[in-house]
């Protein structure tokens, strides 16, 4: 469910894309003309439900390290790998979108800046697991599924990352990440390739106390009997919790999870340049969650 926020800055989407509200997880139709059905071998057999492989999943949609040119959309927050969007887009994403499908495209999801004066220099490669036209109007209801992360390299047709114009659809080149989070010349484990062995140690530290306190924030949710459909879907969504030995993968789960205790720190999860900095991020963010959930138990009762 949309926040206040989030549907005032929707609205500035009119003509293009709406907020959806899924009572249900949405079902997994074959995709309905030819265009749309000549992709569903690349994205997921028809009628499939891609959420039950979420944790068997291959997070990477290209060669790690490779810059390529993807097309960019532009979306008003950012998603994290795991993460699911549902939109209504309209013409012209539509028609954009088909083309992509037909052309087996890699479509990379970026988000503005807090004040939508600027793009951010991270993003995340995403995969289309629901798509349905609606001809009469021209929109459709689509879900994209976040993969892996990538750095914007730069905006073609003499666009700038800093000086956004307003555009919602780019071509891009795009720079492929190691592993979810972790660039070419950064460890993506928290260890290897050259940290310090303290530097390494004080990682794992950080990534076992999230594992920890990720348990407590869940008790707490769950106190808020109306907070449990929302919790329960998301987690279906996520898959099984990261290991501690796998910092990047955690930090980025954990930001998508404790979105429903009302912390925002996606963008700064997505852009920063370090697991231990994601880490600690995720560690503000989710103490900060925790101590909210305290505050709402004690001021009413459910």
């Amino acid at each position: 469910m949309a926040t206040a926020t989030e549907e005032i800055i929707m609205l500035l989407f009119a003509g293009m894309v709406g907020a959806m509200r899924h009572a249900q997880p949405p079902t997994y139709t074959a995709l309905r003309n030819p265009v749309q059905r000549a992709a569903v071998g690349r994205l997921s057999a028809p009628g499939e439900d891609t959420r039950a492989n979420n944790n068997q999943q291959q997070w990477c949609i290209a060669d790690t390290h490779k810059t390529e040119l993807c097309s960019l959309m532009v979306w008003c927050q950012a998603l994290l790998p795991r993460q699911r969007l549902r939109l209504r887009v309209g013409l012209p994403i539509t028609e954009l979108l088909e083309a992509e499908l037909a052309n087996n495209g890699t479509i990379v999801l970026v988000a503005s800046n807090a004040e939508r004066t600027a793009l951010l220099s991270h993003a995340v490669g995403v995969r289309i697991t629901h798509y349905v036209a609606h001809a009469n109007n021209g929109t459709a209801d689509v879900e994209l599924l976040g993969l892996r992360r990538c750095t914007v390299v730069e905006l073609q047709e003499d666009h700038s990352l800093q000086e956004w114009t307003g555009n919602r659809w780019f071509n891009a080149a795009v720079r492929w990440e190691s592993s979810l989070g972790a660039t070419a010349t950064e460890p993506a484990r928290g260890g290897a390739g050259g940290e310090s062995i303290a530097a390494a140690a004080a990682v794992a530290r950080q990534a076992k106390l999230i594992s920890q306190l990720v348990v407590d924030w869940e008790a707490l949710v769950r106190q808020k009997r109306k907070r449990l459909v929302a919790l329960d879907a998301l987690l279906d969504e996520l898959g099984p919790m990261p290991l501690a030995s796998a910092p990047d993968e955690l930090a980025f789960w954990t930001a998508a999870l404790i979105e429903v205790g009302a912390v925002e720190i996606r963008s700064e999860v997505l852009t920063a340049p370090s697991a231990a900095r994601r880490l600690q991020v995720v560690l503000v963010g989710l103490r900060d969650s925790m101590q909210r959930l305290r505050d709402e138990a004690m001021g009413s009762s459910d």
